[in-house]
């Protein structure tokens, strides 16, 4: 018999009334900073920015829109309520351990600091935005010709653009990005008073401020979403019955969300990792938060500086889990027995001809269909033995998840996918 296997991402949880968008994590990390942070960062937006969040947690901003969920503002009333005493309430001792974790992962960190600064210049606000964002800075960052025994301070900002060719040449937007993160770190200092930091250290300090991050949404999942998530039992049926029982799902998502309020019992492979409800730290947490491997064949070998940010590495030096591994054997085995065999590949004419236990059906929940994921995604949604059946909001969504489904199948698979046998369909959610 075939498999029924689920793949969900972040817009499974969105579509359960999470507040899991990175633009999400983003107001409820720049009104947490604003709470707790003990520099007064004076700057025009950080300024403006305490205005609005003070007006909003103090009531005196409302409106329809909810720039987290009502849950977590609450919340956030709460811990500034606490922080100035209010009423004589205090801090518990999980809540100052709470606060001291997330103040120590995004205290002097070099990226959040950078994406306070850009955020509104990023197209979007989902988890591909950010991803994209810090692949731009990588790729970019790659191109220079300093070694990483030379100081950081020899990368020339501005004439960066010179060494790249068509089409790869930045835009103004781009450039102007590029210019904010040279002087945000230039300026920068981690360890020591010393600014003067060789390129070697510089990446190590970016990828440590990387986990950093990682980890401060880890605490913001498992303290402020997961355990205040209000998720209703309708929204939950609802989606339930849009496909079949799967048989195991594979989740690119940090939160358990599947687990806890559709099937407890369900084989679930946290691919990127799971979040933790306690004992926060970078060594331990096994969350993945990177990008693709953009490098060509011929220099994936010996050009390996930043391989340290790229995800595959990341799920490697974490231990994640890899039953998917399993999974797609088991699919491959089950569709061989039905053919005859030809230098161990199956022979087929006709897929219409074959009895549906030959095939397994994947159905993709809320997956941006990225291609930082695709060498896991491929495995599933290329062969000639799984069905494919992809969630789309409406005609825009599905005509951009084409889009990118294009660079994980290529054209003429998903051409063949998609043609008289709908091995590969579009459904509505």
């Amino acid at each position: 018999m075939g498999k029924n296997l689920l793949i969900i991402g972040n817009g499974f949880d969105l579509a359960n009334n999470l507040p899991t968008k990175y633009g999400q994590f983003m107001d409820f990390a720049q009104c947490f900073m604003a709470i707790f942070s003990d520099e007064f960062k004076r700057d025009e937006y950080v300024y403006f920015w305490r205005i609005e969040i003070f007006d909003r947690i103090n009531g005196n901003h409302i409106d329809e829109s909810q720039f987290l969920n009502k849950n977590i503002e609450e919340l956030i009333k709460q811990y500034y309520e606490k922080q100035r005493h209010i009423d004589g309430k205090e801090f518990s001792e999980e809540e100052k351990l709470i606060v001291d974790n997330l103040r120590k992962c995004l205290d002097n960190n070099i990226i959040y600091d950078y994406f306070c600064k850009i955020r509104y210049k990023i197209p979007g606000d989902n988890w591909i935005d950010f991803e994209s964002e810090i692949s731009f800075l990588i790729r970019w960052l790659d191109v220079t010709d300093v070694k990483l025994t030379d100081p950081f301070s020899k990368i020339d900002f501005d004439k960066i653009n010179q060494k790249l060719k068509e089409p790869d040449k930045l835009n103004i937007d781009e450039v102007g990005k590029i210019r904010q993160f040279g002087t945000l770190a230039n300026e920068y200092k981690w360890h020591s008073e010393s600014r003067h930091y060789l390129l070697g250290e510089f990446i190590e300090n970016l990828y440590d401020d990387l986990r950093r991050l990682t980890v401060a949404i880890e605490i913001y999942l498992s303290e402020f979403v997961e355990k205040n998530s209000g998720i209703q039992t309708n929204d939950v049926e609802s989606i339930r019955s849009l496909a079949p029982k799967p048989d195991m799902v594979l989740s690119f998502n940090y939160t358990d969300t599947y687990q806890k309020y559709y099937d407890s019992n369900a084989e679930v492979c946290y691919v990127h990792g799971k979040c933790r409800d306690k004992d926060y730290d970078t060594e331990n947490s096994n969350l993945v938060l990177g990008i693709d491997e953009y490098l060509p064949a011929d220099r994936r070998d010996d050009d390996n500086r930043y391989a340290i940010f790229k995800k595959f590495i990341q799920r490697i030096r974490n231990h994640n889990e890899s039953s998917y591994f399993k999974w797609q054997e088991e699919m491959e085995q089950n569709y061989k027995k039905f053919y005859r065999m030809f230098n161990s590949e199956p022979v087929i004419d006709n897929v219409s001809s074959l009895p549906d236990e030959a095939f397994s059906d994947v159905w993709v929940f809320g997956h941006s269909l990225d291609i930082t994921d695709r060498d896991i995604l491929a495995r599933f949604l290329k062969p000639d033995y799984t069905r494919v059946h992809i969630f789309a909001q409406n005609k825009l969504d599905e005509g951009r998840l084409a889009t990118r489904l294009v660079r994980i199948m290529t054209e003429d698979i998903m051409i063949q996918k998609s043609g008289a046998d709908r091995m590969l369909t579009f459904e509505r959610s």
